[in-house]
């Protein structure tokens, strides 16, 4: 009679523990970002450009529609400058010439961020979820690539090394603000699944550090539309 009661009591734990560490899920995503500059009429002239994201989730199951999620993920956005100048120059025959040069600079800024949100599951299986919370990011990395092209067709061609950009490119900081989501999960097994979302950042913090301190009006905010796809599994 012990041993019977031992083996239930032993089932029964062991059945409480496999459902609390099932309301713990650890996983990974990737894809791409679409990042654009808003505010300040100097970024007008700026474009957005295609990231990538990829990093780490971890959520924890608060009831059957509600999880609470965060993770640490890595982030590049690209913001693009294209400018056209002229250049005078006198040409082999003696003659002042002047071409029109054509500058596309691809600004590359690389993030660790951390992300914090309540996801709502709903419908069949509960297969489907809106998302919303918040988000910092810190600055890690800024490269630039410039290339220029000779939209005349004259002889001048330009150093990579020129500076030809948005004012303070090289001034753009950490970042912190909300999200919002919705996606839908795909279960491939009890304990494994995968998702695609869609989720904007919608950046609060002025991203230039600088803009007063060069007499420039405005703040410089960002906006990140992700698209995400992530595999998960059950702790």
């Amino acid at each position: 009679m012990k041993k019977v009661l031992f083996t239930i009591f032993f089932i029964t734990l062991f059945n409480n523990v496999n459902f609390a560490q099932s309301k713990y899920s650890l996983g990974i995503i990737f894809g791409p970002n679409y990042t654009s500059f808003r505010g300040s009429d100097f970024v007008q002239e700026t474009k957005p450009g295609f990231g990538f994201q990829a990093g780490i989730s971890f959520e924890y199951r608060i009831n059957k529609s509600v999880t609470l999620g965060t993770g640490l993920n890595l982030e590049q956005k690209i913001i693009h400058y294209n400018t056209d100048f002229t250049v005078d120059y006198i040409s082999e025959l003696g003659i002042i010439e002047r071409d029109v040069i054509n500058a596309e600079t691809n600004n590359k800024y690389k993030y660790l961020s951390i992300p914090l949100f309540l996801k709502y599951c709903f419908g069949h299986n509960k297969s489907y979820f809106v998302s919303g919370g918040v988000f910092i990011s810190f600055l890690q990395n800024y490269q630039k690539e410039s290339s220029f092209v000779n939209k005349s067709g004259g002889s001048i061609l330009y150093s990579s090394n020129s500076i030809y950009n948005f004012p303070l490119a090289e001034d753009v900081s950490g970042d912190y603000g909300v999200s919002f989501g919705f996606g839908k999960s795909f279960e491939l097994n009890d304990k494994n699944k995968i998702s695609i979302e869609i989720r904007d950042n919608l950046g609060l913090q002025n991203t230039v550090d600088r803009t007063f301190n060069y007499g420039i009006s405005g703040v410089v905010k960002t906006n990140c539309l992700n698209l995400i796809a992530g595999w998960s599994f059950d702790l």
